[in-house]
């Protein structure tokens, strides 16, 4: 969520209303993620990583089973630019699978060391295990309702009919194994008896792949479940794209917040 206009809005004030109100934004808590070999964490210490990317949390607590120490800087090919790919050494990719874990930290007590994906916490904080599938998924960007297909901004507005253009949304590709835990039971099961006995267009499927999207919203699939059961019948292995909704609301309510401090402070 960027506060940033809002906080300079405020500063402009200087009032010592506006700047109790920015100081009550900047202590909203914030949720981070931390990729670990240690597989019953319940905090992390001060000076812990973290970041706000799961998958990010998952590649770097990639670890070496034979150690139980993750990998470090010197074992990798190309300097890793937290994006869906890390390439290391030949011989020095790391055999062990991270626990992912969640915690919440106020802005205060994190520092963000100039990073916009790997920060430190400036304080002990309680964690719990993230649930993920062992194969994470791969975050793409994070992109703006205006840069997307047409057609794929008609699907949104059936679930979010006032969405503005300049929404960001999380791009994401996901595996059909990542997928099927996040299925509507009766309507993935309609589907799947839908297509039963229908030939499906194979070269047609992957065609269209590159601009179609599923539509998600708290890890539950909202669109899509004929694209998915389409999917899972031909055996596709390649990650599907993605669209998390769930950025929405947030963004709504820094909106919301902005107009009612505006108001306030005027």
């Amino acid at each position: 969520m960027n506060l940033n206009p809002l906080s300079t809005f405020l500063e402009k004030e200087g009032s010592d209303k506006a700047l109790a109100l920015k100081e009550d934004i900047d202590n909203l808590p914030i949720k981070v993620y931390h990729g670990s070999p240690k597989p019953h964490l319940k905090e992390l210490y001060k000076g812990s990583y973290v970041t706000t990317d799961p998958s990010i949390a998952h590649k770097m607590g990639r670890f070496y089973k034979s150690t139980g120490k993750t990998w470090k800087d010197d074992d990798l090919a190309e300097r890793y630019g937290f994006t869906p790919d890390i390439k290391f050494k030949e011989g020095r990719e790391p055999d062990g699978e991270p626990t992912v874990y969640e915690g919440e930290i106020h802005k205060k007590d994190i520092d963000f060391l100039n990073n916009p994906h790997e920060h430190k916490t400036l304080i002990p904080i309680p964690i719990k295990i993230y649930k993920m599938n062992k194969t994470s998924s791969a975050h793409f960007a994070d992109v703006k309702f205006s840069s997307l297909p047409s057609k794929t901004q008609e699907d949104i507005k059936r679930f979010a009919s006032d969405i503005t253009d300049d929404t960001l949304l999380i791009h994401a590709g996901y595996v059909i194994k990542e997928l099927l835990p996040m299925v509507d039971k009766h309507n993935f099961d309609q589907a799947e008896k839908h297509i039963k006995d229908t030939k499906i267009d194979e070269k047609e499927f992957y065609k269209l792949l590159p601009s179609k999207y599923i539509l998600i919203k708290d890890n539950k699939i909202i669109d899509g479940h004929h694209y998915v059961a389409k999917a899972r019948k031909l055996g596709v292995t390649c990650s599907l794209n993605v669209l998390d909704l769930t950025p929405i609301r947030f963004q709504k309510k820094a909106a919301n917040l902005w107009e009612v401090l505006k108001n306030r402070i005027s």
